[in-house]
């Protein structure tokens, strides 16, 4: 014989497998499970992350689980704009900024050469 899914076997007998609230059965073995998509696992629950304005979830494991948009960095759980000054861009990554050629960035603006 053996257990259902969702149970172990322990002892000669099927003893259920405890998963917390938004969480899902990841391996029978060992008991292993998993937070859904927009929780975070502390202390063997299952916690809804806060995504603030202007981010999304990540499919990270780790971390906080959110990232900004682009064009807003992230500050202390927040999204914040980015202060973009005359003659630059917001750069590649999207959370900073880089000078129009030919300016080059000193002391916070875009300065010619």
């Amino acid at each position: 014989w053996e257990c259902r899914r969702g149970y172990i076997e322990r002892y000669d007998a099927c003893i259920a497998i405890k998963i917390p609230d938004n969480a899902f059965l990841v391996s029978e073995r060992g008991g292993i499970w998993k937070c859904a998509r927009g929780f975070s696992a502390v202390d063997g629950a299952c916690i809804a992350i806060r995504v603030p304005d202007h981010a999304y979830l990540t499919a990270s494991s780790y971390g906080k689980g959110w990232a900004c948009e682009r064009g807003y960095r992230a500050n202390t759980g927040d999204c914040i704009a980015l202060d973009v000054p005359e003659n630059a861009h917001i750069d590649y990554s999207g959370h900073g900024w880089q000078c129009d050629p030919p300016y080059r960035k000193r002391a916070g603006i875009c300065t010619l050469p």
